[in-house]
């Protein structure tokens, strides 16, 4: 297949759907098809971009990178007046590109909802659902009056949108994992006592975690986001003496932390897909805690390889931790279970050809 995956913000922000669409690319090139990959210019991009194009080049791969420079803010995690001016400016300057590709691309495939605004009308194309907005949106509203065909990343997450538009046809896929990269024994010493990586955003349930966990815990939070102060202030009126923040880490540095981590949360207050996080976390022999109504539980089971909270409940969440602290046998039992699942089935590789079938369904029968 040509396909034609457009994500404006992957060549600098760095946020799931960023990291998925890459990774999917990636495979996808690797099974034999054609990629033409647009993202917004940058002059500063990311790590995780970088690798990408790194991969590229030492794999030979089949990927043509398209970078579309546009004359607007970036995007910064927090404003969604920034995220949907950047969208249009984008839709704007892309189309002249989407246009001349069209008569050879069997597929075009966006994973931000507003960037299928741009997309030619009438062109078969797919939008990969990762989650669900926070709040009303009257351009997502007009964007997804575009789309047709739909890929959702958790059963959480179809719910969602199918109850709230019309889908004419819909896929599910979950996210994926290199576990030759995240491995480790779940046995090891492991010094840091709970870890977060991800975005600081509310939603993410960061601030639930450092209310929970308790004063003498040794947690790492890594990434970076908006709510880094509420998060700083958290930590001195707690007195959290032995919480870290890691900005940004690069990928020896995230590898290091998860297996060094005791458990790994991600109590999540969204209706996320299945987090690539959680899944490196789990692959690296964290313990999991996670949230239920999410898209985690469609591979967390709670008090079989790993333990559910309700969302937003940090009594719950209190004593989640805590039981897996005291007790290393339980800890490492759920541990050794979410590790094995994730290495037979949800490896990246596998997950590619998942969604070269999904592919291959739409570009035939659509």
């Amino acid at each position: 297949m040509n396909l034609l995956i457009t994500n404006s913000r992957a060549s600098y922000y760095v946020g799931g759907t960023e990291v998925v669409s890459l990774h999917q690319a990636i495979e996808l090139a690797r099974l034999g098809h054609s990629i033409d990959y647009v993202v917004r210019e940058s002059t500063a991009p990311s790590e995780y971009f970088l690798d990408f194009h790194a991969i590229i080049t030492r794999e030979h791969l089949p990927i043509t990178i398209h970078s579309v420079a546009i004359d607007a803010p970036l995007g910064d995690g927090k404003s969604w007046v920034r995220w949907n001016q950047e969208a249009l400016s984008f839709a704007v300057a892309a189309l002249p590109l989407y246009l001349s590709k069209q008569p050879t691309v069997d597929l075009f495939v966006a994973h931000l909802v507003t960037d299928t605004i741009g997309l030619p009308l009438g062109a078969r194309s797919v939008l990969h659902l990762h989650g669900s907005p926070q709040q009303p949106d009257m351009l997502i509203d007009s964007a997804m009056g575009r789309v047709t065909h739909a890929i959702a990343h958790s059963d959480s997450i179809l719910e969602w949108w199918t109850s709230h538009y019309s889908l004419s046809s819909t896929h599910t896929f979950r996210n994926g994992v290199d576990s030759e990269i995240y491995s480790a024994d779940v046995r090891a010493p492991r010094p840091i006592d709970v870890l977060y990586v991800g975005r600081f955003l509310e939603h993410k349930g960061i601030l639930d975690i450092l209310n929970a966990v308790d004063e003498s815990a040794r947690i790492v939070i890594a990434g970076s986001g908006p709510l880094e102060s509420e998060i700083l202030q958290t930590i001195q009126r707690r007195g959290l003496s032995r919480a870290t923040i890691v900005r940004s880490p690069d990928n020896e540095t995230l590898a290091s932390l998860y297996r060094n981590a005791k458990i790994f949360a991600c109590p999540s207050r969204a209706k996320e897909g299945v987090l690539t996080t959680m899944l490196e976390a789990a692959a690296s022999g964290c313990a999991i805690v996670t949230s239920r109504g999410s898209g985690m539980t469609d591979i967390a089971q709670d008090e079989v390889n790993s333990l559910l909270v309700d969302p937003g409940d940090v009594q719950e969440l209190t004593i989640a931790l805590k039981s897996l602290l005291d007790d290393a046998t339980r800890r490492q039992t759920y541990a050794a279970r979410f590790q094995d699942e994730v290495r037979s089935n949800w490896s990246w590789k596998r997950k590619g050809q998942e969604l070269e079938s999904i592919y291959q369904d739409i570009t035939t029968n659509y």
